[in-house]
C-alpha cells in the first residue's frame, strides 16, 4: 500500500505565504510509504530540502534528530519533522545502502528565501550540515564526497544564519 504524505511547510501553513516564525512548518518533502519504508516521493521547489541539493526522490528516511524512525508510522514521523518555522531538523536518509544526515531549515519556500536570500536559490544551501553519527556508521554527508573546506564554510554560514534567526526572534518578541 502506497500513501503519500506532505511534509512541506506550505501544506502545514495552509497557504504559500510567509508566516511569522514559530508557526508549524516542514522542510518541503513529500513522503510515500513503500512497504515498510518511507521514501521521498518528491521535493517542493524552493523548499529547504530541494535547495540543499542533497535529498533526492527515492531516498529512504531512517532517522529524525538522531531518532530511528524505521519502525515508525507516517503520522508519528510527521510529528518529528514538522516544527516551528525557522528551526532546524536533522534528517537521516539511506540511498543505495549509504546513510547520511542533512540538517534542514523548517519553513515555506518564501520563508527560506527571505532568510537565505535570492542568491541561495541555487542547488547549494548554507543550511546543509554533514554530521557523523555513530549509530549510522559514522558516514559523513551523502554518498558524494565533499571537500573539507567547503564543509567548514557551510558550517560557518549555518552558524551565521542561526545568529541572524536568534536576533530576528528576539526583535519579534
Amino acid at each position: 500500500r502506497n500513501r503519500r504524505v506532505n511534509m512541506s511547510a506550505r501544506a502545514m501553513s495552509g497557504s504559500g505565504s510567509s508566516k511569522p516564525m514559530g508557526k508549524p512548518a516542514g522542510v518541503g518533502i513529500y513522503f510515500q510509504e513503500s512497504g515498510s519504508d518511507i521514501v521521498v516521493n518528491h521535493l517542493i521547489r524552493g523548499g529547504s530540502a530541494e535547495r540543499s541539493g542533497k535529498v533526492q526522490a527515492g531516498d529512504v528516511i531512517v532517522s529524525i534528530d538522531d531518532k530511528d524512525v524505521r519502525a515508525k508510522g507516517v503520522s508519528e514521523m510527521r510529528n518529528f519533522i514538522v516544527g516551528p518555522e525557522g528551526s532546524t531538523v536533522n534528517l537521516g536518509f539511506n540511498r543505495n545502502g549509504q546513510e547520511f544526515i542533512v540538517a534542514l531549515l523548517r519553513g515555506s519556500p518564501e520563508y527560506i528565501s527571505s532568510v537565505m536570500g535570492p542568491s541561495a536559490a541555487a542547488t547549494k544551501s548554507p543550511m546543509v550540515i554533514h554530521q557523523a553519527s555513530p549509530r549510522m556508521g559514522g558516514q559523513v554527508g551523502p554518498p558524494e564526497t565533499k571537500e573539507d573546506e567547503a564543509t567548514k564554510q557551510l558550517a560557518q554560514e549555518n552558524q551565521n544564519l542561526k545568529q541572524m534567526l536568534a536576533q530576528a526572534q528576539s526583535e519579534a518578541a
